[in-house]
């Protein structure tokens, strides 16, 4: 599958469009309330409280098989963990299916509290389609049990902020998306979005729209620097993309390994055993431009609220007041512009690496580091360590260049080509 991102001018039905992602985002928002709330019930529950109580247990169990030396009273043991174990298993799953928060995607959508409440009325009122409610729901629901596998998470989410809440997702669409625009309404009373096509846009969508089957589309908006919406159309399409062959030019396995501290991505042919780098160290500006918006941000944050500050140009603890000036409100707009073309550019060259190693090999295994590991900040001792320190800087280098990204667009290419793809983390080959 892929994604071609198509402009729709949006002249005469910006409020059409604003109503409907001002009630998408309070039904996110009442999604987010509602598995907050049933997280909080869970670990307040008696049963929650067994359970935690047994896994203790399990823990000092497991200690004391550790510890014995008598083979027959160590299997012994060991048969009697388990069967604990699966006991415990068991009464964990019970407990999280009780209040809808078991593993899967499965969402009873009838019992969301005031979200299923908020959908039914929104559906009748035509502003809000099933399958985006269906996305939203699945999609809380999968950031919930992300958070809840991390060790040091309380498991609960955050509400995004309504600026941040930028696309709808709409599944059985294939007559919503039509060679004239995008199509909202109800039969003999259409809506029309045209398309603004650039570059190639219109080759590549006719091509898709005619050869291939629509998987399901959404409506994104995205800031401009005037801080006003622009609207686009996002169309998942089930094959290969426009301009891709259906096999590799050349055959060959290559290892592909992303380095953190060059900034490059390496190939290794190894039947020639000849390498190329892939350079992406050239940020292109970019992080200089962010790093003078970043600057100039907080001068105005702090001329506009110096009764935050103390005397050491410390911000004073407590719950403050911001007042936000215009001036801070456009280097803001600025600033959130300039990520937009940062992550463009860094997807258009990903895209362009990606496609020269797919049609010179047809296999590629490829080596990364763990990148989630190497993001979280280590302690340091900032006596003996500069800020400059490597393991202070190297989540912001990640964040910036998005390594996983560029893994992401490879495996996807080497689909459209029938290229055999595999993945090693470093970690794991380490041990």
């Amino acid at each position: 599958m892929y994604t071609i991102e198509l402009r729709i001018d949006s002249t005469g039905y910006d409020d059409y469009l604003e109503k409907k992602f001002k009630y998408g985002y309070k039904l996110k928002r009442a999604l987010v309330n509602y598995f907050n709330m049933q997280e909080n019930r869970r670990v307040n529950s008696d049963k929650y409280k067994e359970l935690a109580g047994r896994m203790q247990e399990l823990n000092t169990q497991q200690d004391i098989i550790k510890d014995t030396k008598d083979k027959g009273k160590k299997k012994l043991l060991k048969k009697t963990y388990k069967e604990l174990s699966e006991e415990v298993k068991k009464g964990w799953i019970e407990l999280n299916d009780s209040y809808g928060l078991g593993n899967g995607k499965f969402v009873d959508y009838k019992k969301l509290g005031e979200a299923s409440v908020m959908y039914e009325r929104y559906a009748s009122e035509g502003i809000i389609n099933w399958s985006s409610f269906e996305s939203m729901a699945q999609a809380t629901k999968q950031g919930y049990l992300k958070r809840r596998k991390q060790p040091d998470s309380d498991n609960t989410l955050k509400v995004p902020r309504y600026v941040d809440f930028n696309t709808l997702w709409y599944r059985k669409c294939n007559n919503n998306i039509t060679s004239d625009g995008l199509r909202f309404g109800k039969r003999g009373n259409y809506i029309i979005f045209p398309y603004i096509f650039k570059g190639t846009d219109e080759i590549r969508f006719t091509y898709a729209l005619e050869r291939q089957k629509i998987a399901w589309y959404g409506v994104k908006r995205t800031l401009d620097r005037h801080n006003k919406w622009l609207y686009s159309v996002l169309i998942v399409f089930s094959e290969a993309p426009y301009g891709m062959p259906e096999s590799p030019i050349k055959q060959g396995k290559v290892v592909v390994s992303v380095d953190i501290d060059k900034l490059a991505i390496k190939t290794l042919d190894v039947d020639t055993e000849q390498e190329v780098f892939f350079d992406i160290s050239n940020d292109f500006g970019y992080s200089e431009k962010l790093s003078y918006y970043d600057r100039k941000l907080e001068e105005s944050r702090r001329q506009s609220n110096p009764d935050n500050y103390n005397v050491d140009g410390t911000i004073k603890e407590g719950k403050r007041t911001w007042v936000r000036s215009k001036n801070y409100n456009t280097l803001l707009a600025r600033k959130r512009t300039l990520w937009h073309k940062i992550k463009q550019s860094r997807k258009d060259r990903f895209h362009d690496i990606a496609k020269a190693i797919v049609l010179n090999c047809d296999e590629i295994i490829v080596i990364k580091d763990d990148f989630k590991a190497l993001q979280k900040r280590k302690d340091y001792n900032p006596e003996e360590m500069k800020w400059t320190d490597t393991r202070k800087q190297r989540g912001a280098e990640i964040m910036f260049n998005a390594p996983y990204e560029f893994i992401e667009f490879l495996k996807q290419k080497a689909s459209y080509v029938g290229v055999s793809y595999s993945e090693i983390t470093r970690k794991t080959m380490i041990e």
